[in-house]
């Protein structure tokens, strides 16, 4: 089975050793309510599919409801949150590519 995540993608700031670095942080968004409140045990977006053609085509439908654009995402300026929908083989969870020392 197939599970197709939408997560809500941040740059976050690691510290002005060498410059500055930046890392990647990722949330499964979540659904709300009718009046726009996170509901108290959290409903995060996902499908799930059989097979990886139908998650490929669930993906790209969900791309267009949660675009992402990289040049927004990367820009100084808040052009509001960017999304990622990925296909992965559990439910979404939270995580980060954060690597002070390699």
């Amino acid at each position: 089975m197939f599970y197709v995540n939408v997560y809500q993608k941040r740059q976050c700031y690691g510290g002005p050793e060498e410059g500055g670095w930046w890392f990647d942080a990722w949330e499964p968004l979540e659904e709300l309510d009718e009046e726009g409140n996170y509901y108290a045990n959290p409903k995060y977006i996902y499908k799930t599919a059989h097979t990886e053609a139908e998650a490929k085509k669930i993906q790209e439908e969900l791309q267009k409801v949660y675009p992402f654009d990289r040049k927004a995402y990367t820009s100084v300026l808040d052009r509001g949150p960017q999304y990622e929908v990925r296909i992965e083989n559990c439910l979404p969870t939270a995580g980060s590519n954060y690597r002070p020392y390699e």
